[in-house]
């Protein structure tokens, strides 16, 4: 199907948290591959949090980057600081502005 592009999600991470209520969760941090026309791809990032196998969250952020290393390294850095899928829209912001201040 010629112009069609269907997003991968990638698990790359999950983790084992407990809130502030002792009440466990699972977080799993995603690359998102979209492919592109000219045989590129644009990778963005996505959280979930599940309990009792039922997501209760999801967030995701699209077109961060042309480069995989450069999301795996974010996603990398997402899991180490337990981000929650609510907290992604504003770190997604976060590295766009510091990635045009480098820039």
């Amino acid at each position: 199907m010629e112009g069609a592009s269907i997003m991968e999600r990638r698990m790359l991470w999950e983790k084992q948290i407990a809130d502030e209520k002792n009440q466990k969760f699972t977080l799993r941090y995603f690359l998102l591959v979209h492919p592109v026309p000219k045989g590129e791809n644009v990778y963005g990032v996505a959280i979930d949090k599940i309990s009792g196998g039922q997501v209760l969250e999801r967030e995701e952020v699209s077109g961060l980057s042309d480069r995989q290393e450069e999301m795996e390294v974010f996603l990398q850095k997402l899991c180490q600081g337990d981000a929650f899928p609510m907290e992604l829209a504003e770190l997604g912001d976060d590295y766009i502005s510091e990635k045009e201040f480098i820039y």
